[in-house]
């Protein structure tokens, strides 16, 4: 369970920094982040990663480590595919 957590703290990480990248609206990071989106939003679908976020990533209240709006991203993400799968 260790190392599970680990790489899922790796890939928030690693998703955090691309979204930060988007957020300062480079021109390579414009291009790219379309994909980045379509990549977070394929884990979201994940019952694993929502697992993952609930207890490491956004639905941590003791003194999180990731930047808001992020979490906030995130969050918003894993709704609408929840929202996706009620109204199929």
């Amino acid at each position: 369970k260790l190392k599970r957590d680990i790489l899922w703290l790796m890939l928030f990480s690693v998703l955090e920094r691309a979204y930060l990248m988007h957020l300062d609206r480079s021109k390579v990071m414009e291009r790219q982040w379309s994909g980045w989106d379509a990549f977070v939003t394929d884990h979201c679908r994940n019952p694993n990663f929502a697992l993952a976020w609930d207890e490491l990533g956004g639905g941590r209240q003791d003194g999180q480590q990731l930047e808001t709006q992020f979490i906030g991203y995130i969050n918003k993400r894993l709704r609408d595919v929840q929202d996706e799968g009620s109204t199929a």
